[in-house]
């Protein structure tokens, strides 16, 4: 299971093939503390791993020097609400009315705007959500008072506010 402690690095490749080789290559030659990989629709290949920071250097190092990278991202200091989204945990009901919502064509980008967003300004994760539905995309949905997300959507700009959105509307987006 992914913890607080530590750093993640993520690595997205654009074929399963070529994200399998470069795991087992970091796998041999990297002492990790959690690793996880996701395929998603386009064949696209993701890796997100948990060490010390060195290994996570050294790691991203490897799979970097690989053909077929798409992108990547890294949390030095990862975010206590972002640990049950990475280890893909039931968001508890979260009662919002004013939220933040963007979508990342890249899910390495996605986690580590999130992340960058929820150290910065006072916000919460109501759902953070790549699956089939989204061809290959992630949507993140944060909440916070008015103030805290307009000041968000700043680093954000492609983002949206919604204020006072109605429940019913997040209870399917949580589907």
């Amino acid at each position: 299971m992914f913890k607080q402690e530590g750093a993640i690095g993520i690595l997205e490749y654009i074929t399963i093939p070529q994200g399998i080789k470069v795991l087992n290559d970091i796998i041999k030659h990297v002492n990790l503390s959690h690793v996880q990989a996701k395929i998603f629709p386009g064949s696209k290949y993701m890796i997100i791993m948990q060490g010390e920071h060195g290994s996570i250097e050294y790691a991203m190092e490897i799979g970097m020097e690989q053909e077929g990278l798409v992108d990547i991202g890294w949390l030095g200091k990862i975010h206590d609400q972002l640990v049950p989204v990475f280890n893909e945990e039931q968001s508890p009901k979260h009662v919002a009315e004013n939220v933040l919502v963007f979508q990342q064509l890249s899910h390495a980008k996605a986690y580590e705007e999130c992340n960058m967003l929820l150290h910065g300004f006072d916000l919460s994760v109501v759902k953070f959500k790549h699956n089939e539905a989204l061809e290959g995309s992630s949507i993140v949905i944060l909440s916070g008072s008015v103030a805290a997300t307009r000041a968000a959507k700043e680093r954000i700009k492609s983002a949206e506010i919604i204020t006072n959105i109605e429940p019913w509307i997040l209870e399917e987006i949580a589907r």
